[in-house]
């Protein structure tokens, strides 16, 4: 079966044949034919430590090629664009990350998910700008600051996300870090707005159903406070007593 032309996802390089198997020219990331048109796709599994560049508790950069990236123990911050660019479909961070710096996952296309550990405190700029894919992600309550362009202006960590709809993260929080700027121009956002719109008229129901019990029970027109005639008709409202 021909193979239809393509390029490595990694540095761009044109992909060759070598010993029958599709590879980058460049840098040798092998490929797998995915389907009956012959197109290319790499060949993914699970990060391991030796791709990533670690300074200390600092993860500099990554340089593997993995599907399923999972940040090693130890590291607090992530550096600015540390990802970015990266096909990822998935990242775990790890216990003890502070910090996720701008650009960190920037231009994360096939990323889809990301799993956010309690003690995050301050998430950079553009952090997941443009991740077309990301569908999943949470916000732990332990985020303290959002950091915004460097003249201190909009926050844009999920600019570009146009498949966000399930982001776990509570409404104190979203409230705080003012998540209607933050998500802006995200699906995610009119979810998380429609879901406050019933749950404030479903505490005004139950508002109005206790005030209507408390009149009732006092004897008077549930519906209006007002006191009944002999016939049992509501003097102010005229509505009769059917309860």
């Amino acid at each position: 079966m021909p193979l239809t032309a393509a390029t490595c996802s990694q540095c761009g390089a044109k992909l060759v044949i070598i010993d029958n198997k599709p590879v980058c020219e460049f840098c040798g990331t092998p490929f797998l034919v995915e389907n009956e048109k012959g197109e290319l796709s790499e060949r993914l599994g699970s990060s391991k430590r030796g791709d990533f560049e670690i300074i200390g508790d600092f993860l500099k950069g990554f340089r593997g090629r993995a599907e399923n990236v999972v940040v090693p123990e130890g590291v607090t911050e992530l550096g600015r664009c540390a990802f970015a660019g990266k096909m990822m479909r998935t990242a775990v961070l790890p216990k003890g990350l502070e910090v996720i710096g701008e650009g960190a996952f920037h231009r994360c296309s096939v990323l889809e998910e990301v799993t956010l550990p309690d003690g995050v405190k301050a998430i950079g700029n553009i952090a997941f700008g443009r991740c077309s894919r990301l569908r999943r992600i949470n916000i732990p309550d332990s985020v303290e600051e959002l950091k915004g362009e460097s003249d201190g202006g909009t926050c844009w960590q999920f600019r570009g996300c146009d498949k966000l709809t399930d982001v776990d993260i509570s409404d104190e929080t979203f409230l705080r870090l003012d998540g209607q700027k933050v998500f802006e121009g995200t699906p995610f956002l009119k979810i998380w707005q429609e879901a406050q719109a019933k749950k404030i008229a479903e505490q005004q129901e139950r508002q109005r159903q206790a005030a209507m019990d408390a009149r009732q029970a006092q004897g008077l027109c549930r519906h209006c406070g007002g006191k009944f005639s002999l016939g049992r008709k509501c003097k102010a409202c005229g509505l009769v007593k059917d309860y």
